[in-house]
């Protein structure tokens, strides 16, 4: 009785399981900060809940490291169009960061905190069933700073995992 339950229990969890993949994902990406005064490498984690097969919503957070006394973390809220196509998915997104910004160097300390928004495409690849590679653009605006709109370009690349 007791193996019947688990194979019962093992039947359930696949069953609920294979109903999830492709609903949820975790990934990790790598970046690049392409500020005109801070040129800059970031590492970065993401999740992704698709709302309908061709909606997806993407959050995540990314550490830039530190350089020349700047520590930064930009946080984004995207929303992806997904472009289902035979063996590679491509999107549009669109959305809102918040860039946390720290400059500590010489005696000199303060805090540079933004909100933008986020216009971008990306194109991802399934490898396997669960897994992904994608490479994303985003164009990143917003917030005036010295008589300037605050705008950059972020390329990323990396990989998500279906749950």
């Amino acid at each position: 009785m007791k193996k019947f339950m688990l194979v019962i229990a093992a039947a359930l969890v696949c069953a609920v399981a294979s109903a999830q993949v492709g609903k949820f994902a975790v990934g990790v990406n790598g970046s690049y900060y392409t500020d005109k005064d801070l040129k800059n490498f970031g590492i970065g984690v993401k999740a992704q809940y698709s709302v309908l097969e061709t909606l997806r919503v993407d959050a995540g957070a990314t550490y830039f490291l530190k350089k020349n006394g700047f520590k930064t973390i930009d946080l984004n809220l995207n929303v992806h169009y997904l472009f289902n196509l035979p063996g590679v998915t491509i999107y549009p997104l669109v959305g809102l960061n918040y860039t946390l910004g720290k400059y500590k160097a010489g005696g000199i300390k303060f805090d540079k905190n933004k909100l933008g928004f986020n216009a971008g495409a990306g194109v991802e690849v399934p490898l396997t069933e669960c897994i992904a590679i994608f490479a994303e653009c985003k164009y990143q605006f917003g917030g005036k700073e010295y008589n300037n709109w605050y705008k950059q370009f972020v390329p990323s690349i990396g990989v998500t995992f279906a749950l």
